[in-house]
């Protein structure tokens, strides 16, 4: 962030640190683990950041090394994003119409769904920005507060100034307290009585939005009258706010269980291994736009899937191996967890009935005992390749090099760097 310091960077390691000492005493500490994550701070339009200018590859780099030494002295996981991702974005994010250029020949070399890191073109951003001789620090310097910018004629419906206006209490260390919050007061209310015997003017900064305060009170009150917070809690002998977390009135007495609370039994789970297809525009869809899309079949078909006991339960589901977008697929796998007990053939005449274009559930089978993921269970995929525009003897030829153990090498991206690997290496028969 504009004017963080190395202190303030070790602070997402310090409060992780902290957070992970709350849960030591309620875990076992072989069954506990904390991850941060931070991602780079990217100045976008329209905010009190705008004019601030981003940090470099060199830097970003450096405050994740500081991050990962600080996180390895205290058994803190680390999780940041790539910083060459946030570099295009920042440069994109602030840039004016002479971008159009740049993005267009960038997709000419490549560049394609770059926001994933593994596919990330990086080279051709920078190879077009130097061709079109765009310099990135244009976009991603420090901009004049009193300067033009590509989007002021840009109506967002904040007054002039109030950006201005909070960047520079963003640069003073001035904090600007919630709107809608009692003047005077240091956090919301936290229950009706309280609220509704505070009268005092409430926070507004004036920015242009159109807010009604009389109604951002009774949204207040009525917020907190279906949380049943009526009445402020009382204190014990010591003076100790009596709070206690809903956590721990659940889990009373039960130090060492995982949180979150325990939900109802959702009955016997029986597990299936689906096998289907991906053919025509349902190739299209992702990996994980297809692991949306199959509790909605599951839904459709009248299922009831078994669902994860964490804070967001989501289905019982595991894949295969991702497939690259825009395979076709004949035979890939999926494990689900149901509460309903169909014979085999019964579950893909119901799957079917209801299921994409394209997305046809071939087999299935019943899974008993411990059961291994698909994408452990798979060693091996067989591919076949349409070769339109190659003559057979080319392809014969291309075939045998490969037979004959002729080295491929090809340059993947990894977390620690990019790295040389031979294709031939993971090959079994063509």
């Amino acid at each position: 962030l504009p004017t963080e310091t190395d202190e303030d960077v070790a602070g997402i390691v310090h409060t992780a640190a902290k957070a992970r000492d709350i849960g030591l005493r309620y875990h076992n500490r072989s069954r506990l683990r904390v991850t941060a994550s931070a991602s780079s701070h990217v100045p976008k339009p329209h905010t009190p950041f705008q004019w601030a200018a981003m940090d470099s590859l060199e830097e970003i780099a450096r405050k994740q090394k500081l991050l990962f030494e600080l996180g390895r002295e205290r058994n803190i996981s680390l999780k940041w994003h790539d910083s060459r991702v946030s570099f295009v974005e920042g440069v994109l994010a602030r840039g004016d119409r002479e971008l159009a250029d740049l993005v267009e020949l960038a997709f000419r070399k490549g560049a394609r769904m770059d926001s994933w890191d593994d596919v990330l073109r990086f080279e051709a951003w920078t190879e077009a920005m130097t061709e079109l001789g765009v310099d990135a620090q244009r976009y991603l310097g420090t901009i004049p507060v009193d300067g033009r910018l590509p989007w002021d004629h840009i109506d967002v419906g904040l007054e002039p100034g109030f950006l201005k206006q909070e960047w520079k209490r963003a640069t003073k260390n001035r904090l600007s307290p919630p709107c809608g919050k009692p003047k005077g007061a240091q956090v919301h209310h936290t229950n009706v009585q309280d609220a509704e015997a505070d009268q005092r003017k409430l926070i507004c900064y004036h920015c242009g939005i159109a807010c009604d305060m009389t109604q951002m009170r009774e949204e207040r009150v009525d917020f907190l009258t279906k949380l049943g917070a009526m009445a402020p809690r009382d204190r014990d002998a010591e003076g100790e706010d009596a709070f206690v977390p809903a956590y721990r009135q659940i889990r009373k007495n039960r130090k060492n269980q995982n949180l979150p609370p325990i939900r109802p039994s959702q009955g016997q789970a029986h597990h299936y291994r689906l096998q289907y297809t991906k053919l025509g525009a349902v190739a299209m869809t992702s990996h994980l736009d297809l692991a949306r899309v199959l509790p909605r079949i599951l839904r459709r078909a009248g299922l009831t899937p078994v669902m994860s006991r964490g804070f967001s339960p989501a289905p019982q589901m595991s894949f295969g191996p991702a497939l690259t977008l825009g395979v076709h697929a004949l035979a890939e796998l999926v494990d689900v967890q149901l509460t309903d007990d169909l014979a085999p053939d019964a579950l893909l005449a119901r799957l079917n009935a209801v299921s994409d274009e394209g997305l046809v559930f071939r087999a299935a089978a019943r899974l008993r005992g411990k059961v291994h993921a698909p994408s452990r269970v798979a060693k091996l995929a067989e591919y076949v390749v349409r070769a339109d525009t190659l003559d057979d003897g080319r392809l014969r030829e291309a075939v045998a090099q490969l037979l004959a153990g002729e080295r491929v090498p090809m340059t993947v991206a990894r977390k620690e760097g990019q790295r040389e690997i031979d294709v031939t290496d993971g090959l079994v028969s063509a």
